[in-house]
């Protein structure tokens, strides 16, 4: 039979190992893998704009689907995107070292580099909506994010895609850093209105699996235009 003091020592020692345990399971639960959406950009102001003007500069844009595909692949503080609209292909890779997203077409040895410590934009109001709606047959959650430039609607499921918010701290760009502080978990949809913008992003699939840190890796470029 233990004594008291050894019996205070062992539950200690459970607490420890427990406390442990949950630490790394809570890691171990964050997202790796792919993520594809599809982007529509809808016509933002049927008043200024004919909806055949829209959607005849749609298609041009981005091809017969009218709309955008995107594959995102996630590791820990690495996400990259791979994106198909009409004819043409393009990638994007954030880059935790120096915090810049580097952007370019494919085929091209020239990249746009954005600061994402900044973003010229201001947050207003953020809201967590009581109501569910349903994506990809995923009953889901609402944030709504309210800033100067519009607003910006988001849809996620606390079973699915879940991200440690500091691994993006001081990611201003599109809200980034306040919107996984809010929910800890990638969106499956986000709805976004402004004056003249209007995009929505859908979730077509997503997987968890092993992402290789050479994904993530930003190739030489012969000129890289930097900007905020």
């Amino acid at each position: 039979m233990f004594s008291f003091v050894e019996n205070k020592t062992m539950i200690k020692k459970l607490l420890f190992i427990f406390f442990c345990l949950n630490i790394v399971s809570s890691f171990a639960q964050n997202f790796e893998g792919t993520i594809t959406y599809k982007t529509e950009m809808l016509n933002p102001n049927a008043e200024m704009i004919p909806q055949e003007t829209w959607d005849a500069q749609m298609k041009t844009t981005l091809g017969e689907k009218g709309y955008m595909l995107q594959t995102y692949f996630y590791k820990e503080n690495n996400y990259m995107s791979e994106i198909k609209a009409g004819k043409e292909e393009g990638y994007m890779v954030y880059n935790p070292k120096d915090k810049f997203i580097y952007s370019w077409q494919k085929g091209s040895n020239e990249a746009l580099a954005s600061d994402s410590s900044v973003y010229p934009d201001e947050i207003i109001k953020v809201e967590h909506l009581e109501e569910k709606e349903t994506v990809l047959d995923i009953a889901c959650s609402i944030l709504v994010i309210t800033s100067k430039a519009g607003t910006m609607k988001l849809w996620y499921n606390k079973k699915h895609l879940k991200m440690n918010p500091t691994f993006f701290i001081g990611h201003k760009f599109g809200h980034w850093d306040t919107i996984l502080k809010e929910i800890n978990y990638l969106p499956l949809k986000v709805e976004q209105k402004g004056f003249m913008t209007h995009l929505i992003q859908t979730v077509l699939s997503f997987e968890k699996q092993k992402i290789e840190d050479s994904k993530f890796k930003l190739p030489t470029f012969s000129k890289v235009k930097k900007g905020k």
